[in-house]
């Protein structure tokens, strides 16, 4: 395996875990959960945002410790795009819609 490969399987490795330093920047560090309320929003969870239409998926919440700042890496399904917003933006998590029908008993 060559050198750079490894690097990347390295680099891959270490964002897995939790508080670790985020791309080359070490004064970024990345975490893959944030709690928000009662609320656990991991990988994948669909959540909202002030003054933003439609959803997006959660991916990772950074922190820089240089400039104080924190903001949340996520996915925008319907367009296909990566954003990154302010955590005072976000406004709630979607829960799955329930089935309404009627029970057959």
């Amino acid at each position: 395996m060559s050198e750079r490969l490894t690097k990347r399987v390295y680099r891959k490795q270490a964002l897995r875990e939790a508080g670790s330093q985020y791309g080359t920047n070490p004064n970024c560090y990345w975490y893959p959960t944030l709690q928000f309320g009662k609320e656990m929003i991991e990988n994948g969870t669909m959540i909202r945002f002030k003054n933003r239409r439609g959803v997006f998926k959660f991916q990772s919440m950074v922190h820089n410790t240089e400039l104080d700042v924190t903001w949340i890496n996520c996915f925008q399904p319907s367009t296909g795009h990566n954003r990154a917003f302010y955590l005072d933006e976000l406004k709630c998590v979607v829960k799955p819609k329930r089935s309404r029908a009627k029970k057959l008993v």
